[in-house]
């Protein structure tokens, strides 16, 4: 499954779609995925994406270590 969230809204192919307007001007751009309730299914996948690197990070904003950990990320970028 390829989902992107934005608000309330999931948006299959997304991802595809951000890669490729970036691909054009050979760029790519480090994505990430933050959510506040994230069901067994979904941290599978997630987990996935971060291992096969389709992800570059991942946060549950009800674990504050977690939060961190991404903020940290975002301000070295």
């Amino acid at each position: 499954m390829d989902v992107c969230r934005f608000g309330n809204v999931y948006m299959s192919g997304e991802k595809d779609n951000v890669r490729t307007a970036f691909a054009s001007h050979n760029l790519l751009p480090d994505l990430f995925f933050i959510g506040a309730i994230i069901v067994d299914s979904m941290a599978e996948e997630i987990w996935n994406q971060l291992e096969d690197g389709t992800l570059q990070n991942a946060a549950n904003l009800t674990n504050p270590d977690q939060v961190a950990s991404l903020s940290n990320w975002l301000v070295e970028l």
